[in-house]
């Protein structure tokens, strides 16, 4: 099975109260393109849970890295990022994103 787009719900008692998705950029190289909690559940650790979940699937994938955009206005997402050791890296000049202005990669794999 190719893996082109990935995606996983986060629920509670049958609830989804959040969401992921991983787009495929190139051989082993997975863009995290969506992550959001609902309202109500933020500031529960729900993101980190998200993003540990994204981590764990990407090393189990054995890829070499995963990518983000996002805008620094969303402190508590950038927080989570450098948190799980995501690095800020130059966003190029054809952004494919118009509200982005950080991008962030977390190397899985050595580059050697």
């Amino acid at each position: 099975i190719s893996l082109g787009l990935v995606g996983s719900e986060m629920c509670i008692r049958d609830r989804i109260i959040g969401t992921v998705a991983l787009m495929k950029k190139k051989d082993k190289v997975y863009e995290l393109t969506k992550m959001a909690i609902i309202p109500e559940k933020r500031g529960k650790n729900m993101g980190q849970y998200l993003m540990d979940y994204c981590i764990n699937f990407a090393k189990i994938k054995q890829l070499k890295k995963l990518v983000l955009y996002s805008n620094t206005l969303l402190e508590n997402a950038i927080h989570i990022y450098i948190k799980k050791g995501f690095k800020e890296i130059p966003v190029e000049k054809n952004c494919p994103y118009k509200r982005s202005n950080i991008k962030m990669e977390l190397q899985l794999i050595d580059k050697n």
